[in-house]
């Protein structure tokens, strides 16, 4: 199969959501291919949301009980009513709408995460969703995965990983290489560390961790104010416990204008998460040169190499000792170049190379290997 001569994307979240967020870049590296693009937005209740102002609107069963309209509308509705899909290539935004177009020659799909199928799953209707959700990769003419950790999930669940390419994500904050000398001569002035999270208050997500670092370094007797800042929609209890724990040292934003404006007053990042697909935060904090300190699981190893800091969260005192050493300018100035150089493997430019090549192969191969 050669190039497409058109291309439709089916998205099935909200523009705000992380997965569009992933998926428009893709839009932007299919047209800078020359490729014309209609995009399909598959809106369930409540989603009033548009990413493109010609985008066609799909809309879902409307039932009052959000878990059963999101199943139905991904394995009966949405399908139904995209029955005929008219463009040469079908990327489907999200594995939850593998139904969609069963027939048509030439589906990719875009696979960012596989919490539901692991130990930290939260919603025992997404894991069924994705059991009979499997068998349909495994019909795909091609997955986009953002690691190769992932792909490697995927090929336990009996995936052909010669189906697969990894392309990892990208963002649109640019790059701030003047960010550094600002941040160390800060820290070198004030004699404080600024600390950032950035996620949703979720189990897998280990917001507890951070409170425990807050609270370790509160008050260090080295002389280093460590703050916090929580960028999180924080549930009432996390927002209690760091009551209970007189955390001075802790703000709590839920959402900001701009997230690039967030990173410009922060010097470090910290990102525990028990379970990723990727942990786009990473990559936006290294475009900014800040040092990141993450948990010691395969997509994190991955995505920082022998750049960022990475410990196991059952060991918090390497994570105390690595902030604490971060609150020296000079090694602070370090490991931000070394977050700089790392950010130039996530660009937007890079980014729409790795979309073109993977998409060239999976095309490549031949109608009866599909």
């Amino acid at each position: 199969m050669g190039r497409p001569s058109s291309v439709a994307i089916v998205n099935g979240s909200g523009r705000f959501s992380g997965v569009t967020l992933s998926v428009v870049p893709y839009l932007e590296a299919f047209e800078r291919m020359g490729l014309p693009v209609r995009w399909y937005q598959c809106a369930d209740r409540g989603m009033n949301s548009s990413v493109r102002r010609d985008e066609v609107r799909i809309a879902g069963a409307g039932l009052s009980l959000e878990s059963v309209e999101l199943g139905l509308n991904r394995l009966l509705v949405f399908p139904r009513r995209l029955r005929r899909i008219p463009e040469d290539m079908i990327l489907l935004g999200d594995p939850s709408l593998a139904y969609i177009g069963g027939t048509h020659a030439r589906r990719i799909v875009l696979v960012h995460d596989l919490l539901p199928l692991t130990e930290y799953a939260d919603r025992t209707d997404a894991r069924l969703m994705f059991y009979t959700i499997i068998p349909k990769l495994r019909q795909m003419t091609g997955i986009i995965v953002s690691t190769g950790a992932m792909r490697g999930q995927l090929a336990a669940h009996g995936v052909d990983p010669s189906r697969m390419r990894v392309v990892p994500y990208t963002h649109g904050l640019g790059f701030h290489p003047d960010h550094v000398a600002r941040s160390v001569a800060r820290v070198a002035k004030t004699r404080s560390l600024r600390i950032l999270y950035v996620g949703t208050d979720r189990p897998f997500k280990n917001v507890d961790f951070v409170l425990d670092l807050a609270h370790a370094l509160d008050g260090a007797p080295d002389g280093t104010q460590y703050s916090f800042t929580l960028l999180s929609p924080l549930r009432s209890s996390t927002l209690s416990r760091i009551g209970h724990l007189g955390l001075h040292n802790v703000r709590v934003i839920q959402r900001v204008p701009s997230a690039a404006a967030m990173y410009e007053e922060c010097d470090v990042l910290v990102y525990p998460s028990l379970h990723e697909g990727f942990g786009r935060p990473i990559i936006e904090a290294l475009a900014f040169g800040i040092p990141i300190v993450a948990n010691r699981i395969p997509p994190f190893v991955e995505i920082l190499g022998n750049t960022g800091i990475v410990h196991a969260v059952d060991v918090p005192g390497d994570w105390i000792r690595t902030l604490k050493s971060l609150s020296n300018p000079d090694t602070l100035r370090a490991q931000a170049l070394r977050s700089l150089e790392l950010s130039k493997q996530f660009t937007p430019e890079r980014f729409y190379e790795r979309v073109e090549g993977a998409l060239d192969e999976l095309l490549a191969q031949t109608p009866s290997e599909n």
